[in-house]
């Protein structure tokens, strides 16, 4: 996907080309102090990290159907402090394995963060087919 140019707002443009009645025609909010950088998004490293300190909270389900070769999608949102905000939202057809993902992820909060990161959502994944390989 294309990003648009800095200082470019294509839906002030489009206001022109397209005028609606209903329109706000204020100026877009810039966040007043803001710098023009993005928030620091989680590299693999911290992402992997992320997922090693869920594990040591989370007893896999290696008993469980289904359990050995999961792969759990889950989506967190962490605050600056790596604090949840709202639940996290694990899907797994066997939904007691996404609870306990669930659990995991609610005992590990607040998560060590790196520095400079900002709130965001973020989505990855678990496998548990490395974990139960030893079981």
């Amino acid at each position: 996907a294309e990003r648009p140019t800095p200082g470019f707002n294509p839906d002030a443009n489009a206001g022109r080309l397209n005028p609606s009645p209903n329109r706000d025609r204020r100026p877009p909010a810039t966040g007043g102090g803001a710098t023009g950088n993005a928030p620091r998004t989680l590299g693999q490293a911290s992402l992997q990290s992320l997922i090693g300190q869920i594990y040591d909270n989370w007893d896999v389900p290696c008993d469980l159907p289904g359990g050995r070769d999961a792969v759990i999608p889950v989506r967190v949102t962490l605050d600056e402090r790596g604090r949840l905000v709202g639940p996290a939202r694990a899907t797994h057809s066997n939904r007691a394995i996404a609870d306990g993902v669930e659990r995991a992820i609610r005992a590990t909060s607040p998560f060590q963060m790196p520095s400079g990161y900002e709130q965001q959502e973020i989505t990855f994944s678990f496998r548990t087919a490395n974990m139960c390989a030893n079981r």
